[in-house]
């Protein structure tokens, strides 16, 4: 069974004008690199608006291009039954905020501190390959992956560090992928057990 990868990357659109940090600077790039190394259907939607005109990662966006566009996907996706979906919400934030992590999950699953949820084994597998991560609750307003839980999808929100290497954001973006085989195999066998 193939899964279908959705990767979201609200916050690209950057005003280079404007000298206060406006967008997640790296997210473009890290959404791009993470793409191409995805081997199974995928789609990737790159944010088309500015955040200071609306946050397209927020409830109020849902009547966006950009959201609508999402939804159709999921739900096209969905009338292939058990097959799964992967939505990969990218972010990219500076030291200040999350400190020299190179990699930050937000889970927003219904136990964010298990040991037992995909969000874990995601920042396990990234650990294992040398890269500094570490998971937080997320906020409720992270909409994107709130549409995703609504439909039952895997689907974390990632944060990169905007001072990362483009060559170690590609580092990390094959790991990313190999946790996607990771958690296909997780889910075969979870819809095996409920075969028998």
């Amino acid at each position: 069974m193939n899964p279908y990868v959705i990767i979201t990357a609200p916050h690209a659109q950057c005003n280079n004008n404007n000298p206060i940090r406006n967008c997640d600077i790296l997210a473009k790039n890290a959404a791009n690199i993470l793409y191409s190394y995805i081997k199974c259907q995928k789609c990737l939607l790159i944010g088309n608006r500015y955040r200071s005109d609306i946050d397209l990662n927020r409830p109020v966006s849902r009547q966006t291009d950009f959201r609508l566009k999402l939804t159709s996907t999921i739900t096209n996706i969905m009338k292939d039954n058990y097959r799964p979906i992967f939505l990969l919400d990218v972010h990219s934030f500076p030291t200040e905020i999350y400190g020299n992590y190179e990699v930050i999950i937000l889970d927003n699953t219904k136990y964010p501190d298990s040991n037992n949820t995909y969000t874990y084994r995601l920042c396990s597998i990234l650990h294992e390959a040398g890269i500094i991560c570490t998971k937080y609750q997320g906020i409720p307003q992270n909409d994107i992956v709130a549409e995703g839980n609504y439909y039952h999808l895997l689907a974390p929100l990632i944060e990169f560090h905007e001072t990362l290497t483009i060559p170690r954001v590609h580092y990390i973006c094959t790991i990313i992928s190999q946790w996607i085989n990771t958690e296909l195999n997780h889910h075969l066998s979870r819809l095996n057990d409920l075969n028998y």
